[in-house]
Parts: C-alpha cells; structure tokens; sequence
C-alpha cells in the first residue's frame, strides 16, 4: 500500500475549535443521510471530520458509519478537490440503514456533492 492511499492522523480534524471553524464558516450541502460542511484551509491536503451523534443508533451502528465514510474518505478524497476541511455530519434518519446499504447510499449520494465542490 502506498502512502497516498493511507489515511494518516494529520488528515483528520480532531479539535473542537477546528470543527466549530468549519461549522461556522464553510459551505454547507444537504443529502438524505448526511450534512457536508467544506471550508479551503491552507494546507495543500484535505481533511476529514466526523460528527456521528448518539442520536443515530447504539454504538455498533454510529462505528459503521465511521468506518465507511473514512473509507470513502479515503479512496475518494481527490474528488473533493484538495486543501479542503470537511465535516460530515450524519442525520438521524441515516441510523436505520443496513450495513451494506451505508455503502451504495455514500456512492449514490456523494457524486452530486464533488459537482458542487469541485465548481
């Protein structure tokens, strides 16, 4: 595996202050399962934050999620363009999907939001 292809901790948004910048002054897009915030930082990377509420089911479910949109993250994350902060925010709703429809509704849902990131 190359190092491109990783997902490192320096592409991850971790600290509330950065999140709350993200919230407060990026773009925001709406899907049916998730909230998109994106925000240009001024690194030559993207970054990747998660925001998986309690709200959306018990913990095996919330971990899913996680660990699909990071997947996605990561073998799609030159599609949203580069030097951006991105926030993920999963609805409510999102929790009552199977685990292998969190795959095919990320792949559906995802190539209209790169259109508008991207132009």
């Amino acid at each position: 595996m190359n190092a491109s292809s990783r997902f490192t901790s320096v592409e991850r948004i971790k600290k509330t202050s950065e999140f709350s910048t993200v919230y407060n002054k990026g773009k925001r897009y709406f899907t049916k399962n998730l909230i998109v915030f994106v925000l240009d930082n001024k690194g030559g990377f993207n970054r990747l934050g998660l925001s998986i509420s309690k709200k959306v089911g018990k913990a095996y479910i919330r971990n899913n999620w996680r660990r699909r949109l990071r997947e996605f993250f990561r073998l799609y994350k030159e599609k949203f363009g580069m030097g951006k902060d991105i926030v993920i925010v999963v609805k409510k709703e999102a929790g009552l999907l199977r685990k292998d429809a969190i795959w095919q509704s990320l792949e559906n849902e995802m190539p209209t939001i790169f259109k508008k990131i991207v132009h």
